[in-house]
């Protein structure tokens, strides 16, 4: 007779939190650096957000794989917060999870700007305040947060790390 495979050890709140820390760095770096990369190829921007896509949705992956046990990589705000609301996080943890992430968030951008050589921070002069580009990360964090929570629910947990990462590339293409 097998026994089912035990649980995985919960891991106490510092381990988690560097691990999101640690994995927002990465990702944010990953998306700031492969936009810099990318305009570095090519002036055509079909193939500019082609790179960033494809890097983004292989980091991602990657991310969710390797940090998943450690603290289930959420990596992103709005996937901490639907997590609690659905009591797969304790209310208690939100904060300083959130407070973890956009340190990674910021760590990673100052990164992929000094590994370019462009100064660590800087003020975009894009205008991105459109409705629509609001719209558009509003349907694209939602419809992650789904994908997300739709497998969790169904116990198809394993495959959250190449949906998550798939998704998220296609919601370049798919979004604003």
């Amino acid at each position: 007779m097998t026994s089912a495979p035990a649980a995985p050890a919960i891991r106490p709140l510092l381990a988690r939190l560097a691990a999101e820390t640690l994995g927002s760095g990465v990702l944010g770096g990953a998306v700031i650096a492969s936009g810099i990369m990318a305009t570095l190829i090519s002036d055509d921007v079909g193939v500019q957000l082609l790179i960033n896509a494809i890097a983004t949705g292989a980091a991602l992956t990657v991310l969710i794989l390797v940090l998943g046990p450690v603290s289930g990589a959420q990596i992103n705000p709005a996937v901490t917060m639907a997590l609690a609301l659905d009591r797969r996080v304790p209310m208690r943890e939100i904060l300083p999870t959130v407070v973890a992430q956009l340190v990674g968030f910021a760590a990673g951008a100052i990164v992929a700007n000094l590994m370019f050589g462009r100064a660590a921070v800087s003020i975009s002069t894009t205008v991105r305040s459109e409705p629509g580009l609001l719209l558009g990360e509003v349907i694209a964090t939602a419809g992650l947060v789904a994908v997300i929570l739709t497998l969790i629910n169904r116990g198809q947990q394993a495959w959250v790390p190449a949906a998550g990462g798939l998704y998220i590339t296609s919601a370049y293409f798919a979004t604003s």
